[in-house]
């Protein structure tokens, strides 16, 4: 039997959209976001690592340099509904560690000076 060119296209094109698409439909639980603000008069640079509580898989593990009243955001890189211990290390500066147990919304972690500080937020 032939195959015209337009059905092996339209095939081929079924084909690689249910596979490309596949991913996202696998985990319905979606991600949550990360904020991490800069509240003093300083640049600093600040490292985050979320590690998941339950198989200490390494999530997130992101360093970067804030400029006085910046922030920056870690997108959509922690499950929801998940617990996980998020630590921060400010160069020069101040260390603090956080259980998010169920992260579901947005964690706001807050750097002021000699402090870290962790909210969840919308909830």
């Amino acid at each position: 039997m032939a195959y015209s060119r337009r059905t092996v296209l339209r095939a081929g094109s079924i084909s690689v959209f249910g596979i490309s698409g596949a991913g996202c439909l696998s985990s319905s639980r979606g991600a949550t976001d990360i904020d991490i603000s800069n509240e003093t008069t300083d640049e600093i640079t600040v490292t985050i690592a979320v590690t998941s509580i339950d198989d200490s898989d390494i999530i997130v593990e992101e360093t970067m340099s804030l400029s006085p009243n910046e922030e920056q955001t870690v997108n959509n890189k922690v499950l929801m509904h998940t617990d996980n211990l998020v630590e921060v290390t400010v160069q020069n500066g101040p260390s603090d560690t956080y259980e998010w147990n169920d992260a579901v919304s947005p964690l706001a972690v807050r750097v002021t000076n000699g402090e870290i500080t962790f909210e969840r937020l919308n909830e």
